[in-house]
């Protein structure tokens, strides 16, 4: 059973540590034999400026290399592991990423073949808590933080910790002006583990967790419902402070919002996206992966999507490790216990409905 990670804010800080310039990438140790490589693979890839930026840092380079094109897919993933599922034979997906919560169901269905630092060699620079706890078969590409984005102006005295944010918003501190996500937005679940696990709570039993949202219900104008909700709450004027995700929270400040900022309340709770190729397909998609996690494009990936990376050689730009160094919390960092939650997560959403609505 897979338990909650954690680790060092050190720790951490060297993964997001190197030089935007490491050495080139070669072919990793993959067996072809006699095989012809394909003329093309299917990648998932998140939508908008994912898909954008994923062709750009790695698609696009790797295919001059190897002469192979990427196709990308960006339909959600539930959507792609579904099609994966209906022709396991002849996958019309090869390299699949998705959100850590569905990483146990897909494993247990055989979606991935493991990998190691034979086929991908640039593994041995990623720190084993990204692919060991997946038993090897999918790896982080990348990690986010749970952050508060909030305006300067309006809240000088930001919350150390998610437990005084909600605390301070029960007392009416921030006024009606908070927004935190509702648990019918499928990548919730983090959010309101730290939460929870600030207050003490366990999975099985968040009875004090559900009892401070609804508390906080009177001063949170909507619960928001997508990522673009949460900024349009923004933008409209009715929040001051929102619990968000950290890569999108800064791209809003560099879009000309530079009264609003971000903090990391303790628990530091991060959310990675996992990567892996899927059994049955062409051994050169380990190529592809072995590319992502070279030093070089994960900085660059990282500079451009302002997320953290996870080869301990790649450094992100000047700006983005200044604000990854200024933010980081102290202390023990965490990530949710996606297997553990997924077993309760429709459990938390009827009650959520019930409870608390939006």
């Amino acid at each position: 059973m897979e338990k909650e990670f954690k680790v060092d804010r050190r720790g951490f800080l060297k993964a997001s540590a190197v030089i935007l310039g490491a050495a080139t990438v070669g072919l990793p140790n993959i067996s072809l034999g006699e095989e012809k490589l394909p003329e093309s693979i299917v990648s998932m890839a998140g939508g908008g400026d994912w898909a954008k930026v994923y062709k750009k840092v790695f698609c696009d380079p790797w295919t001059q290399k190897t002469g192979v094109k990427v196709i990308l897919f960006t339909g959600e993933p539930p959507e792609g592991i579904a099609k994966i599922r209906a022709n396991p034979e002849n996958p019309p997906m090869n390299l699949v990423f998705i959100p850590e919560a569905m990483v146990p169901d897909t494993i247990k269905w055989g979606i991935f073949d493991q990998m190691n630092t034979k086929v991908v060699p640039n593994l041995k620079d990623v720190k084993p808590w990204f692919h060991d706890r997946f038993d090897n078969y999918v790896c982080t590409n990348n990690f986010i933080f749970c952050v508060l984005l909030y305006n300067k102006k309006k809240i000088k005295n930001i919350p150390k910790s998610w437990d005084e944010m909600v605390d301070r918003t029960i007392k009416g501190d921030f006024g009606k002006r908070v927004s935190f996500p509702s648990l019918s937005y499928g990548y919730a679940y983090p959010f309101f583990w730290a939460v929870g696990k600030d207050l003490g709570d366990s999975v099985d039993k968040m009875d004090k967790t559900f009892e401070k949202f609804r508390l906080m219900k009177p001063f949170v104008p909507k619960f928001w419902t997508t990522a673009v909700e949460a900024l349009n709450l923004i933008e409209a004027g009715e929040v001051d402070i929102v619990a968000y995700w950290e890569h999108r929270g800064w791209k809003f400040i560099d879009e000309g919002h530079p009264d609003w900022n971000i903090a990391i309340p303790t628990p530091g709770m991060y959310e990675g996206t996992v990567m892996g190729k899927v059994h049955n397909s062409p051994p050169i998609v380990f190529d592809l992966l072995n590319f992502i996690l070279d030093a070089k494009n994960q900085g660059e990936w990282a500079a451009q999507m302002s997320v953290h990376p996870v080869n301990s050689k790649a450094k992100t730009s000047p700006k983005m490790q200044e604000r990854f160094d200024r933010t980081t919390p102290e202390g023990e960092l965490f990530t949710a216990p996606a297997a553990e939650i997924a077993k309760v997560k429709q459990e938390w959403l009827e009650r959520w409905n019930k409870e608390i609505g939006g």
